[in-house]
C-alpha cells in the first residue's frame, strides 16, 4: 500500500475543521445569549412601565378630580373630590407612593409633584385652588437591569374642577 492509494483526510485537515466549526460555535453562542439578555430586558421594561403607567394614570384620574388642596408639598398632596366624603392624600415616604394609606406603587427611588399656576409661576395653597393649572408628577424607579440603574417618568395633570379650562401658558 502506498501513501497515493489511502483516501480521507489527514490530521492537520481534521484539526483546521474542529478549530473552524469551534469558532462557528462559538460566535453563534454568544449570539443567542445577547437575544435572551435583551429578551429578558425587554420583559422587565414592560413590567416596569406597565406598573408605572397603571400608578400615573391612578394619580391622574385623582388629581384631575381635585375640588380643594389642604396641602401641597414635593411628596405629599392632600385634598377633596366633589361627590367623595373625606379627604384623599397622595403621599411619597419609604419608598412607597400611597393613596389614603394604600400603596400605589413600591420600589420608587424619587418621587416629586409640582404645582403652577395658568401663568406658569409656582402655585401655593394660599394661592386658592382656582389658581392651580398644572400639578407635575415626576418619578425615578428603581430599575436593576440597567447601568444607570434607575428610569425616570413624568407627566402633568390639569385639575378641571377649578375653572381653570387649560394648562399654565406655554412660554
Amino acid at each position: 500500500m502506498t501513501l497515493k492509494n489511502r483516501s480521507g483526510f489527514t490530521l492537520i485537515e481534521a484539526v483546521a475543521t474542529l478549530v473552524l466549526v469551534g469558532i462557528i460555535a462559538a460566535v453563534a453562542g454568544l449570539g443567542i445569549v445577547q437575544g435572551v439578555e435583551g429578551y429578558f430586558l425587554a420583559r422587565e421594561n414592560a413590567a416596569l412601565t406597565e406598573k408605572v403607567q397603571l400608578a400615573l394614570a391612578r394619580m391622574t384620574r385623582e388629581m384631575t378630580e381635585i375640588g380643594t388642596v389642604a396641602t401641597a408639598t414635593a411628596a405629599t398632596v392632600a385634598y377633596t373630590v366633589p361627590g367623595i366624603s373625606g379627604s384623599r392624600t397622595i403621599a411619597f415616604a419609604s419608598g412607597q407612593i400611597t393613596i389614603n394609606g394604600d400603596t400605589l406603587l413600591e420600589d420608587v427611588n424619587g418621587f416629586v409633584l409640582s404645582y403652577a399656576q395658568d401663568d406658569g409661576s409656582p402655585w401655593t395653597t394660599g394661592s386658592g385652588v382656582e389658581a392651580l393649572a398644572e400639578i407635575g408628577i415626576q418619578l425615578n424607579m428603581n430599575h436593576g437591569s440597567l447601568e444607570s440603574g434607575t428610569v425616570d417618568f413624568a407627566t402633568a395633570v390639569n385639575p378641571r374642577n377649578n375653572g381653570v379650562l387649560n394648562g399654565p401658558m406655554q412660554r
